[in-house]
Formats: structure tokens, sequence, C-alpha cells
């Protein structure tokens, strides 16, 4: 049987933008050959460019109001050669009903969903492909997407086009996407170009919240390598960022900077600033941005930290202010076969009159031990803390998730997984109560034929 569940927990996150958090992929089913299922991007690194995402697999099973809906049965089918790459994918899922005054009421009907994937190798390293992808209740509500894109490779550059068409209930629209990553002589080049049509619509399939947005990024500054001393590379680079936000007539122009350099400790940096009058909807204002983020690596460590600070809108709260995110990962490997890791995560939130009304901070502290080569276990524990203002004395423990996974690779692709989730948060009563207790036993087991 396909392992559909959800092993480890979505840790928390705050979100005060505009657009829908992006959920990754924890499920055993979806997360084998996922790459196949997903249109060309640039590669590890290069956060500044967004594939079109036609097909989210977090939309099938997908969490309501913290209850998933059920997964009936799904299939999938992969397969790789030196030149081509296959994928096709399908599923069906349960309706998810409560009851209310004694009535049954659905807010998730039974659907069908599909995906197919090619991808043929063209110029040794370059790559062309399609994507279909659909979701359908009926023959009125539906939601289809298609999608084209290539990716050309030559050395360290890289050139990606990708275009795609929906139909949500006869309701049709298109989006475009493009980047290049790459050196002129010294010169790092990269750049962006994005648009979605209004009427663009992927939402029961796919994750492109940001419909309607036009968007240019252009960067471009010196890339030097030190054969000698403590930095190995540095870049110094102006961007320029032209938006045009969903909702809105007018351009946003940014302007901004960035610094990254590389030492041969294996540490290093970026920080990057913008600044420039923006335009989201009715709401006119001066962006200012300045973000900064270190990461390290040794041999028993590996940590990254930061934090972002701007003047933005706060969707949250619904005014324009300061607001601010600080983030800190550190792995230790104390002894042979165990892991120590932290995670923590702090947003502060000032108000229009520049007072902070809120410090929110998630930590998880982590251990995971090897018990053997292909047999582990790992133990999390998840605290969300909220102070009011700067007042420590008032601090609240809203919510504290537990989790405990072992895992168990007896055959090869054969796994036994035993997870137990505990998962509370506070109440009207200011008291942890019980949002749900999971335990469960998966196993997968690989058939050869």
């Amino acid at each position: 049987m396909p392992d559909f569940a959800q092993i480890e927990s979505d840790p928390f996150t705050l979100n005060l933008s505009q657009y829908e958090t992006w959920l990754d992929e924890r499920r055993p089913f979806f997360l084998e050959g996922k790459d196949i299922f997903r249109m060309s991007d640039l590669g590890q690194g290069a956060g500044f460019y967004h594939p079109l995402d036609i097909f989210y697999s977090r939309r099938v099973g997908k969490s309501i109001n913290g209850e998933s809906v059920p997964i009936l049965g799904g299939i999938k089918l992969t397969n790789k050669s030196e030149d081509w790459n296959f994928g096709a994918f399908g599923a069906y899922t349960d309706s998810l009903r409560y009851l209310e005054d004694d009535t049954i009421a659905t807010i998730e009907p039974r659907r069908s969903f599909g995906v197919l994937r090619v991808k043929r190798k063209v110029l040794e390293t370059s790559k062309i492909g399609m994507l279909f992808s659909g979701t359908v209740i009926d023959k009125d509500n539906y939601n289809y997407a298609f999608g084209l894109d290539g990716a050309y490779r030559s050395g360290v550059n890289q050139f990606i086009f990708q275009g795609a068409l929906s139909d949500r209930n006869k309701k049709k629209g298109w989006a475009i996407s493009s980047a290049y990553l790459g050196f002129i002589k010294d010169f790092l080049v990269l750049g962006t170009l994005d648009a979605v049509q209004d009427s663009f619509d992927v939402d029961d399939i796919g994750f492109i919240p940001w419909v309607g947005m036009k968007k240019f990024m252009f960067g471009c500054g010196p890339f030097r390598t030190y054969p000698k001393g403590f930095v190995r590379n540095l870049l110094i680079a102006p961007v320029i960022v032209v938006v045009q936000e969903p909702g809105s007539k007018n351009w946003s122009k940014l302007a901004g900077f960035v610094i990254n350099p590389n030492f041969r400790n294996y540490w290093g940096f970026n920080l990057e600033f913008s600044a420039g009058q923006y335009f989201e909807e009715d709401i006119d204002y001066f962006l200012r941005s300045i973000s900064l983020s270190v990461w390290g690596n040794g041999t028993n460590y590996h940590t990254n930290f930061g934090s972002n600070y701007s003047y933005s809108y706060n969707y949250n709260r619904e005014f324009l202010a300061y607001q601010a995110k600080n983030w800190f990962w550190g792995a230790y490997n104390a002894v042979p076969r165990t892991r120590l890791s932290l995670s923590l995560d702090n947003w502060i939130e000032w108000d229009t009159l520049n007072t902070i009304i809120a410090v929110t901070t998630k930590a998880t502290p982590r251990i995971d031990f090897a018990i053997t080569e292909v047999m582990s276990l790992g133990i999390f524990n998840e605290f969300v803390t909220e102070i009011p203002a700067t007042n420590l004395s008032k601090t609240e423990l809203t919510s504290n998730r537990v989790g405990l996974l072992f895992s168990w690779n007896f055959l090869p692709k054969s796994w036994l997984y035993i997870a137990l989730n505990d998962h509370r948060e506070q109440n009207d009563d200011a008291k942890l109560e019980l949002q749900n207790q999971i335990g469960a036993i998966k196993a997968k087991y690989l058939l050869y034929f």
C-alpha cells in the first residue's frame, strides 16, 4: 500500500504576508521522485527564482481546519533514463464532512487528481519538458493546467523559460516565467521575468498565489575568486526590481544591493538592502528592507542564522508598520551516532506608532540517534510563545507539539515507521488544550517483479 500518511507535522509559522504559506512535502509517497513532477529551476541556492508550480502535492489530501482530507487510493509511476524522464500520478480523495446543528455539512467533496510529466535531455546538459496536472469533482467543477518548460545549461550558465495555461470551471488564463543565472566575463548576472494573468487559477492543483503579478528583477556585479587568503570568493552587485502587485495599477520600483562573501573556513554571509516606492492595491508607501543570512559548516556542526527587518504592510493586522524576523538553526554531532539540533524563529511586530506590540517565538530542540546504519530515532518538542509588547512577565505558551519518529530501512526501499505526535494549543482560559494526539505504525515494502 502507498504510504500517504504525514509522518511528521508541519512546523508553526507566522505569516504576515498577503500570500498563502508554502508547506514542504513530508509524506513518503509524495517525496519519492518529487523532482520529476516540477518545472525546471536554477538549483539549490538560487532562491530568487520560483518556477511555475502548477502541481503542488500538498493539495492532495490537504488539511482543512486541522483535519486532513482522506486519500482513498493513489498510484505513481516514474522512469529515469539517460535522455528521458517520465512521471504519471493519480489519486482519489474522500469527502470531508462535519456535523453542525444535527446537519451534515460537506466542506470538501470527493476529488480525482492526475499528473503527467515528460522531460527530454537535449544538447547534452539542457532539458525540455511538458507537465499536465488536473483535479476533477464533476463535469462542472475542475481545475486543469498545462505547462511547457525549457532549461538551457552551458557550464555554470543557465537560462530557463516556462509557460502555463489554466482552466478552472471555464475560467482560463496564462502565466510565463523566465530566469537567467550566469557569467559575462568576471561579472555574475542574474535576472527573472514573471507575468501571471488575472484569470490564471491553479488553486486546487498548484501553488501560484500571486495571480495578476508582473515582475522583473535584474542584478549584475563583479564576482571575484581569490586563490589565497581568508576570502574564497566575493560578489558585490546592485539589483533593481520592477513589480506590479495583484490588484494594483501602479508599478513599484525598488533598488537594492547584495554583498555575498564565502570564506575558506566554510563560513559565509549574504547581506541585502532594498528600498523604493511600493504599491499594493490601494496602499502606497516607501518600502525599505535589510536582510542578513550567515552560514557555517565544520567537522561536527552546521549552522545558519540571520535576520530580516523591513517597513511594509502587515496583512495579519492590516496596517503599515515595521516588522522583523530572526532565525537560527544549528546541528551538532555531540557523540557518535547522535545529532543535537535547535531551530529558532522569532517574529517582532510594531504598530503604526513604532511601538513593539508582539513578539512571537518558535523553538524546536531535537535529538536524532542512529541506532544502526538502517535504524534511527528522532524526538522533538516545538514550543510557541507570545509576548505582548515587550512585557516578558506576561509571556504565554500558545502551542506545544511533541513528536517521535522511529525509522527502519529493513530492506532496499522498504521502511517501517512508528510515529507519535501530541499537539496542544492555548484555549480561551489560557490553558493548553489537546488538539490532536496521534500514534501510527506504517510499513512500506517494495515488491520486485
